[in-house]
């Protein structure tokens, strides 16, 4: 009866301690990859004030019926005044009872050849910048005109070039009430429109959105200076493959998620109910009716309700995945202080509260992934990439070296003795099987002086029988030279 060997049994100690080390190298570079693949997170929140201040984007808004330009008005509605003289406040009294008479059947286009200029409204917006943390610069920041549901705005963007930046240290150096960002009314326009309402969005964005805080103001008749300061909350988010599945939206021709979404609702609502939706933002002048008027005349109709559902849920899913960064500011308003003079200000101080930043971060990155798995193969295995890769790029180097070398030689057949080696490259003597007789004269004239056998050739131990090979030259030798023998 044959008995089955155990393979195991004859393995060595030092054998078994390899193989050991194999499988825990496997079992960890698993595990390392494993936890890279899950795409984990953690999140950090830093609380923390901030060595210098971007200036955002701001917006002030007004009750449309104010800023109605009031000659451009009777030149267009004369049956309006033939009666009697209306004076402004008269005038928008009847407006505010005959709105949708008056504004039901005007577009957007001639509405907003109705309202006041800019210039007849605000006399300058400063801001102060100072990039380099050098000289503080001065410089008027251009704005433009929107329309959002039932008011006209002002949106100012002081980021040109590059963002509106001023440190800390450059505004202690002097008055302690030294201003960032300041607007100039005219006195005579801000005393009229009653109360304002104003914001801060990121530069070059659209006023819209859960997050952006809205700060309401009374005017009156005297002359006042609204000072605000803001703070800000950031949230950055991981792309995709993460959880949190960001986008950055500039990639798409958009500045933002809400910009995306707020031109993808104008778009569809003139193609299907032809005007925008009554809650979108208007910055050029459409040909078309406001939303608003839209909606009080068709808000009974489950067809209409329809497809300004569809028209919602077409963009925000075309626009589901967030901002990859996120952020909001909110501001608050200091007691109005009453200033002698012509203009009334708005102005913002720099952030001296504490900002908030909410960062998520992948647990492990690709780098940490491949510098723990070089630290498990050089730990379990002796594996380096300085020593074993260039030696792994070196033996098929060789190995295609030696196949062009050998591809022209002539076969041997020899009968085997016993097991053979590998010669040395080092080996001074290089020995040969016996070959045919009728081919040992062809191989032995394509010899060249010189001549070296390849490393991994197998010579044959005392037991076989082994011949010199004598080297010669193409030309027969003089007597006084000597012939390379191996042996």
């Amino acid at each position: 009866m044959l008995h089955k060997s155990n393979p195991w049994k004859r393995l060595k100690s030092h054998q078994l301690f390899q193989i050991f080390c194999v499988f825990g190298a496997i079992i960890q570079v698993s595990y390392i990859f494993k936890r890279y693949f899950s795409f984990a997170y953690s999140t950090r929140a830093i609380i923390y004030v901030p060595d210098r201040t971007e200036l955002p984007d701001v917006i002030i808004c007004y009750d449309m019926l104010y800023m109605v330009n009031q000659s451009k008005l009777i030149t267009v509605y004369p049956n309006l005044f033939q009666q009697s003289k209306l004076n402004h406040s008269e005038v928008l009294e009847v407006l505010k009872n005959s709105y949708n008479g008056y504004f039901t059947n005007l577009t957007i286009k001639q509405t907003w050849n109705l309202m006041l200029s800019s210039e007849a409204a605000v006399h300058s917006a400063i801001a102060r910048s100072a990039p380099d943390k050098g000289k503080t610069i001065t410089y008027d920041c251009p704005f433009r005109n929107v329309f959002y549901r039932n008011a006209y705005c002002f949106v100012f963007t002081c980021w040109t070039e590059r963002p509106a930046i001023i440190w800390s240290r450059n505004l202690y150096r002097g008055s302690q009430y030294e201003t960032f960002f300041e607007i100039n009314f005219h006195q005579s326009f801000f005393q009229k429109i009653h109360y304002y309402y104003l914001a801060l969005i990121n530069p070059k964005t659209t006023a819209l959105g859960a997050s952006l805080k809205w700060e309401s103001q009374e005017t009156v008749a005297q002359t006042q200076s609204h000072r605000y300061f803001f703070y800000s909350l950031q949230v950055d988010y991981l792309p995709k493959p993460y959880a949190t599945n960001c986008l950055n939206y500039s990639e798409l021709g958009y500045p933002s998620r809400i910009d995306m979404i707020n031109q993808c609702e104008i778009k569809l609502a003139m193609e299907l109910l032809g005007a925008p939706l009554a809650w979108s933002i208007i910055d050029y002048p459409y040909d078309k009716l406001f939303g608003k008027q839209i909606y009080d005349q068709r808000k009974e109709d489950p067809g209409y309700l329809k497809t300004v559902e569809e028209i919602v849920f077409r963009c925000f899913d075309a626009a589901k995945q967030p901002d990859c960064v996120a952020r909001s500011f909110y501001s608050s308003i200091r007691s109005p202080i009453p200033i002698t003079g012509n203009f009334a200000k708005i102005s913002f101080d720099t952030i001296r509260d504490p900002i908030y930043r909410i960062t998520y971060e992948p647990e492990m990155t690709i780098l940490d992934a491949l510098i723990m798995t070089g630290t498990a193969l050089g730990t379990w295995l002796g594996f380096s990439i300085a020593v074993h890769i260039p030696r792994f790029f070196d033996s098929i180097i060789c190995n295609c070296k030696n196949r062009k070398q050998s591809a022209g030689l002539p076969n041997y057949s020899y009968t085997r003795k016993s097991k053979l080696s590998r010669i040395s490259p080092n080996h001074d003597r290089v020995f040969t099987l016996l070959s045919h007789s009728n081919r040992k004269e062809s191989f032995d004239s394509q010899l060249k002086p010189g001549f070296r056998f390849p490393f991994y050739l197998y010579y044959e131990l005392p037991n076989y029988d082994v011949k010199p090979i004598s080297i010669r030259s193409p030309k027969s030798p003089k007597k006084s030279q000597k012939v390379d023998t191996f042996y």
